[in-house]
Order: C-alpha cells, then sequence, then structure tokens
C-alpha cells in the first residue's frame, strides 16, 4: 500500500525498498511499466482510481480477493501469494533436494517440507509438473526424468510383455519405476480393455493368453 513510483527501478527491474531490494519477475515488470506509462508515474502506485489516494488494507484485500474468485483461485489466500516469493526461491530446490534422497514425494510431505497451506504445496507441485521439472503418477510427484511418464507407461508395459512373454508386478513398477502400488490401477484399467490378462499373479498379453 505504501509502495511509491521511485521506488519502482524498471530499468533495473526491481523494486527498491528501504530495507531490500526485490527482483521484479517477468508479469509484474510488465504490468508497472504498463501502468506507470498510462499514468502520472509519481506518488504512490497504487491508488483509488476516484480518489487517487492510497488504498486502505480492507479496500486492497476487498479486491484482491474478487481478483483471486475470477482467477479461479477461491481457495487460496493473500498469505499464500505472499509465501510464493519464497516458495520459488527455495521451495522447488527444497522439494528437489527430498526427491533425490527418496523416490517420490506427495502433497501433504510437501506441505510439511516447506510449511505450508495444502493449496500452497498443490498449486507449487503443479507448476512444476507443468515446467518439466516433475512427473504425477497418480498422489505421487516423482522428479521429471526418474519415471515412465504416464502417457508412455502402458506402451512400455505393453513392449516389455511381448519380450518377456508375462510380468509379475513387481517387474511392471521396475520398468516403470514407481511404487508397486501405483500400478495396480494401471494394469487394471488395461485388462479390463482387453490388452492384457492376469493369470494369479502374472500379467501377458491377451494374444498369448
Amino acid at each position: 500500500m505504501a509502495l511509491t513510483w521511485d521506488q519502482v527501478d524498471l530499468e533495473g527491474e526491481a523494486l527498491c525498498l528501504p530495507d531490500r531490494r526485490i527482483a521484479l519477475t517477468s508479469g509484474v515488470y510488465h504490468v508497472l511499466k504498463d501502468w506507470k506509462a498510462a499514468g502520472p508515474g509519481s506518488g504512490f502506485v497504487l491508488t483509488a482510481p476516484r480518489s487517487g489516494q492510497p488504498y486502505d488494507r480492507t479496500r486492497l484485500s476487498k479486491l484482491v480477493r474478487a481478483a483471486l474468485i475470477r482467477g479461479g483461485l477461491d481457495d487460496v489466500t493473500l498469505r499464500d501469494l505472499r509465501l510464493d516469493c519464497d516458495i520459488r526461491v527455495g521451495g522447488e530446490n527444497q522439494i528437489v533436494s527430498a526427491l533425490r534422497r527418496r523416490q517420490s514425494i506427495t502433497r501433504n510431505e510437501v506441505m510439511d517440507l516447506l510449511g505450508v497451506s495444502k493449496t500452497t504445496a498443490y498449486n507449487r507441485l503443479k507448476q512444476m509438473v507443468r515446467r518439466g521439472k516433475l512427473t504425477q503418477v497418480g498422489a505421487r510427484y516423482y522428479l521429471h526424468d526418474a519415471v515412465v511418464p504416464p502417457e508412455r507407461q502402458e506402451a512400455v508395459i505393453l513392449e516389455y510383455l511381448t519380450k518377456e512373454g508375462f510380468a509379475y508386478r513387481q517387474d511392471i513398477a521396475r520398468i516403470l519405476r514407481i511404487d508397486p502400488r501405483q500400478c495396480r490401477p494401471i494394469l487394471q484399467k488395461m485388462v479390463a480393455r482387453g490388452q492384457i490378462v492376469q493369470k494369479r499373479q502374472r500379467y501377458i498379453l491377451k494374444k498369448e493368453a
């Protein structure tokens, strides 16, 4: 609310606050650049259109809440957004480091690891998936290159069965590099579609059966 244009360094793409300097993301940079070009570029940055005075806390909170709802983020709080910068800087590295020590991670484990809400943990994991850093298999997340991606799992299973003749669930887990418990729903779908057949603990191609 107290941010002034004197503290906005568009050339250096940063906010110059009394106690620290904050780099601007590309999105924020372009918003501020367009905003300054459309206005006087002096005084406070966040001002009410009619009065030209800085927003008070209550009004600004309502505006943020309305924007979140319009954006489909009605379960995200302003506190989650304030934590987001810290998570971007250190949280992703913490998640990657944790995954290098273990095979996979869940949303609840990320909540405990970063000390954030369920929604924030979920959004961070989804962003990492979209950027290709992680691969999601069911409710678990893996390093991108550590597992066979979901869209290739069935093809890899069929290729293995064609070559080997049969497989146990542990074999499937090994070639997909996921937890054996996560193989069950994948195999059940393939059995239901008639791609493979289950005989006791073994899975084989239907034509072989």
